[in-house]
């Protein structure tokens, strides 16, 4: 099992966006996460206390 975790190459790329497609699918704030995550500074600036 590890050595298909390792693995290198565009198996593994296909791998990953299979993973991303399905995360973005079943979880419907998924899109919110990223920009969250994509953008931190702008939420840490924007945040009210």
């Amino acid at each position: 099992m590890k050595q298909i975790a390792y693995k290198k190459g565009p198996y593994n790329k296909w791998n990953q966006y299979f993973f991303l497609a399905a995360w973005l699918l079943f979880f419907p704030n998924a899109l919110y996460i990223i920009t969250d995550l994509v953008h931190p500074e702008d939420a840490r600036n924007n945040a009210s206390v």
